[in-house]
């Protein structure tokens, strides 16, 4: 997909948050399993520093590697690929890192339940924000978008997913219909395709039109005569008014028409009053007033003396 160009520049403007490098162009990126990005050899770096004092220690506490971002716990592919492609651990000890790992993610998760996962409350108040806010998702990689303005071409910041804002799935998808103030006090979503309408809400939505309509329907019946009279009224107004100034329109181009005429004989009568009295103009054997011919006129003179 084409995108414009500023959401090609708002894609590119991702850091590492461990080196503060930008991961543009970078040939080592890699995402965790929470869609954040950092380079590999930071990654790995990282990792190390974490379970090396649990690994040389007996007395230190454990420490988990949690995403530097959101401290979201690292999953053991996540951890073995990480340090298998690095290199900076030999292949007998990365059995001993994934080990200590799951055991500090474990004891995290016994003494701070909320370290590793979401309040219900708290997830319960976002779901309910992103349903009432109609937060869409990737269709890649289902992280959640909030859109506030630009283009329908969109980037997930994530993946890098190119996709169009209007087909984008919604994170958690409403009911179908909303609560107005007006009437009818109830509409149709217009984030929610018609094809994840669901049937049970389809027929919740219906059937709370069907009372609103047969409320309205006595009502129609008698407002709609009186509607329609006053409509015809209405109409017949605007055809006598239409036809009261086409009527004066007519009447004064007929006037106008009437005066032109008048005008135009006036001048005829003045520019050839020449020829009745024979008074011309000559100007090199040329009337300039008539335009009669100073021998043509001779002529008819000589034809009218004989007669």
């Amino acid at each position: 997909m084409e995108l414009c160009q500023p959401c090609e520049i708002l894609a590119t403007k991702e850091d590492c948050a461990i080196c503060l490098e930008t991961l543009s162009g970078s040939a080592d990126p890699f995402r965790l399993g929470c869609s954040h990005g950092f380079h590999r050899s930071c990654l790995s770096d990282y990792c190390v520093r974490r379970l090396a004092i649990t690994m040389t220690t007996t007395t230190s506490v454990a420490r988990a590697c949690l995403c530097p971002m959101c401290s979201t716990p690292w999953s053991d592919t996540v951890l073995r690929i990480i340090l298998t492609e690095t290199g900076r651990v030999d292949p007998v000890s990365i059995d001993r890192y994934v080990e200590y790992h799951a055991t500090a993610v474990a004891s995290a998760q016994e003494t701070n339940p909320r370290a590793t996962s979401m309040d219900p409350s708290l997830e319960r108040s976002f779901i309910r924000w992103a349903r009432e806010n109609h937060i869409k998702r990737c269709g890649e990689c289902n992280a959640p978008i909030e859109k506030n303005g630009g283009c329908q071409h969109m980037r997930c910041g994530s993946c890098q997913h190119s996709f169009n804002w209007g087909a984008a799935p919604l994170l958690h998808p409403c009911c179908g219909y909303h609560y107005t103030r007006k009437f009818p006090f109830l509409e149709r979503c217009k984030h929610l395709p018609a094809r994840d309408f669901k049937i049970v809400h389809r027929a919740s939505y219906y059937a709370q039109l069907a009372p609103l309509a047969v409320a309205v329907s006595p009502v129609a019946l008698i407002a709609l005569p009186v509607l329609g009279l006053a409509e015809v009224k209405d109409r017949y107004q605007d055809y006598i008014i239409e036809w009261r100034q086409a009527k004066r329109r007519a009447a004064n181009l007929a006037a106008a028409a009437h005066e032109y005429a008048a005008e135009m004989e006036e001048m005829r009568q003045q520019m050839t009053a020449c020829r009745q009295t024979g008074e011309h103009e000559w100007v090199a054997g040329w009337c300039h007033r008539c335009g009669a011919l100073e021998e043509s006129a001779a002529n008819a003179s000589k034809g009218a003396a004989a007669v």
